[in-house]
């Protein structure tokens, strides 16, 4: 019970099948395409079937590991994203935080500046005050000393007239 198997030529199957291996552009459209073109040119080989099947296993495998491969290299790209994401919300918190301190800082200062402009206004005055009561002072006792010295003249010019007189002498 020896069934006789004729295979035409395998050639055109190996260069399609490598053809598409090779491909960068492998989708189904074009592995059933593929599998048509078998099935057409070889007819209902059992040879044929088989390794149409055992293709479209490693086919799949190999489908599924780059999926798997492409899905794990966009899982760390999520979780770095997710990381880098948190650690901007942590410094977006820390800067806000800064920034509230800078304003209480920056009000303290503009405070302490207000009280210093109006202690050194009052220093302005009360020395402007204190100023013109100096100069009043020593008006007050230029004149004063210029009023004794013009009494200590007068008596002097008085008794050097009176010693003149009673003495005689002529300068």
């Amino acid at each position: 019970m020896s069934k006789k198997i004729t295979i035409g030529p395998v050639e055109p199957l190996v260069k399609v099948l490598e053809r598409r291996r090779k491909s960068s552009h492998n989708n189904k459209e074009k592995l059933t395409s593929l599998i048509i073109f078998s099935i057409i040119e070889f007819g209902n080989n059992y040879f044929v079937e088989t390794e149409i099947k055992t293709f479209l296993k490693e086919y799949e495998v190999k489908r599924g590991d780059r999926d798997i491969i492409a899905l794990q290299n966009q899982t760390i790209t999520a979780n770095a994203t997710m990381s880098n994401i948190r650690h901007c919300n942590q410094q977006a918190a820390r800067f806000e935080s800064i920034n509230q301190s800078l304003r209480e800082l920056n009000e303290k200062v503009q405070n302490q500046v207000f009280r210093e402009d109006v202690y050194q206004s009052h220093r302005d005055s009360e020395r402007l005050v204190k100023f013109d009561e100096l100069e009043l002072e020593k008006a007050h006792i230029e004149e004063q000393l210029s009023a004794k010295k013009a009494v200590i003249d007068r008596e002097f010019q008085e008794t050097s007239k009176s010693l003149q007189d009673k003495y005689q002498i002529v300068l």
